[in-house]
């Protein structure tokens, strides 16, 4: 314990008496010359194929989640995880770096992780290219993607210990071609949409626990004001890219957690919501990626979404839509009035 992994090998080898004679000849030629052998990885290593992003350090709670996941991938079921909140079309709530901390704690059990963008086919072809590369397969500089794509699959159904994630799927129709036929290995989906279950079996991601969310703030910004980190959490809702948002802002500033949340209650948040490093990470710009996703789709579903924000944000009656049809605005009124437009205007809102 505690080698490096040359120096292991060889106090390992000389503490270990070898008198068992190895016979001359394979006992299994045909099997010999078939299996793949491949040094064992040395513990902590990255498997030999990775390109999975870098681990967050500020990662909090959700080991009922890992442990779910987990137990889903070792029963040979893709999983996909998803989030209450995104029935409103939010993210936020921590779906990549949950992936990406299944990723490194069981890295051990994989000799290949590889992450995929899986947002739509223009950015999943071009890293299911990559993944070709580095393999080295014949087919890796062909000019048609299809070709490349079951040249990866086939190598991946004729062996084991492999991870695909395709992160952030819009929809299961855009990762079907690309999914292995096989169980031999583990595939992991994050997804805002929660129509999964005839591909993968959905794992629900929801907010923090508020002692996980207090927890976190805590931690993030140094402090021992879990009055304050209460507050702050009850403000933000528990929502973990908006707690890490205010975690950084504090952090740069030097601003205390209790300082964030009068800064918030004085009307502030608009100020507040550029300030960490990655400009695209912020709830501001994730909830707006969300909303120009749903204009484009259904306008009756953009126009849903805004009259619901007129109203208490939880179990808002669908029949009080229904019966106000003759009184919306266009083109909410058309689809109030015809049950299977609302329909396609709340599943708009799911995704």
């Amino acid at each position: 314990m505690g080698l490096e992994e040359a120096a292991a090998r060889e106090r390992l080898l000389a503490g270990v008496e070898r008198t068992q004679a190895k016979p001359l000849e394979p006992p299994f030629p045909s099997a010999e010359k078939e299996v793949e052998r491949q040094q064992p990885a040395f513990p902590g290593a990255l498997p030999r194929h990775w390109n999975v992003p870098s681990r967050n350090p500020h990662f909090t709670g959700r080991q009922d989640i890992l442990d779910g996941v987990r137990a889903n991938l070792a029963g040979g079921k893709a999983t996909a995880l998803t989030q209450t909140a995104a029935i409103h079309g939010l993210g936020g709530v921590g779906k990549t770096q949950l992936a990406i901390e299944y990723a490194y704690r069981f890295k051990a059990d994989y000799d290949l992780v590889w992450w995929l963008r899986a947002e739509d086919r223009s950015s999943l072809a071009p890293d299911y290219g990559a993944l070709a590369r580095q393999l080295e397969l014949p087919e890796r500089d062909v000019a048609v993607q299809e070709k490349v794509v079951q040249a990866v699959r086939r190598w991946l159904e004729s062996r084991g210990r492999w991870l695909l994630v395709f992160d952030n799927a819009e929809e299961p129709q855009v990762v079907q071609d690309f999914l292995p036929r096989s169980d031999t290995g583990h595939v992991l989906v994050t997804s805002r949409n929660p129509a999964w279950g005839a591909t993968a079996v959905p794992i629900v991601l929801d907010l923090w626990p508020r002692d996980e969310s207090i927890g976190f703030l805590s931690a993030r910004a140094g402090e021992t004001d879990d009055a304050a980190a209460r507050r702050l959490a009850d403000m933000l809702g528990d929502l973990p890219l908006a707690l890490e948002q205010a975690a950084a802002y504090c952090e740069q500033t030097g601003t205390t957690l209790a300082d964030y949340a009068d800064l918030l209650e004085r009307g502030y948040s608009a100020e507040l919501r550029r300030e960490p490093r990655d400009l695209e990470q912020t709830v501001a710009a994730v909830w707006e990626v969300s909303f120009a996703k749903v204009e484009a789709e259904s306008p009756a579903g953009a126009a849903l979404l805004k009259l619901c924000a007129h109203l208490a944000p939880d179990d808002i009656p669908l029949q009080l839509i229904r019966d106000g049809a003759g009184h919306l605005p266009p083109p909410l009124d058309a689809a109030a009035a015809n049950p299977v437009a609302l329909n396609e205007s709340v599943a708009a809102l799911r995704r």
